[in-house]
């Protein structure tokens, strides 16, 4: 099943198409869907630009915890994990001037430290955390 960050009604879906193919709890899931519609200051950078990187890198691994969370509270190993690709470039405590042109995706990222922050003060029982690839 391909999910798509634009289209609300695949994460509706997910449980549902999951449970299809016996799949009736989760023990981790990895959002590592990401989005960079260019990397421009913060003058030329066009709202279009923000809006497509905060879709897919802010509201896609959202619409992902909301459509599993369910599965996540029912793991087999009683400790569930959410982990988040993120990027150091979404780090407002790393960020300085090497930082470089990247507002649409610093941004985005930056909002999904926040949620996964979020999830972890609010759900007890889902270990989640934002990692930095590189």
């Amino acid at each position: 099943m391909n999910l798509d960050s634009t289209s609300d009604a695949s994460f509706v879906q997910l449980p549902q198409t999951l449970k299809a193919h016996s799949i009736h709890a989760l023990d981790c899931i990895i959002a590592n869907a990401g989005s960079s519609s260019g990397y421009a200051p913060i003058l030329t950078t066009p709202l279009a630009a923000i809006r497509s990187d905060f879709e897919t890198n802010t509201l896609g691994p959202i619409k992902l915890f909301q459509a599993c969370y369910d599965l996540l509270h029912l793991s087999a190993t009683g400790t569930p994990k959410f982990i988040l690709v993120s990027s150091i470039l979404g780090s407002i405590g790393a960020l300085g001037e090497e930082a470089g042109p990247a507002l649409a995706y610093g941004i985005s990222k930056a909002a999904a430290n926040f949620f996964v922050r979020k999830v972890h003060f609010e759900y007890k029982d889902v270990t989640a955390l934002a990692i930095h690839p590189g």
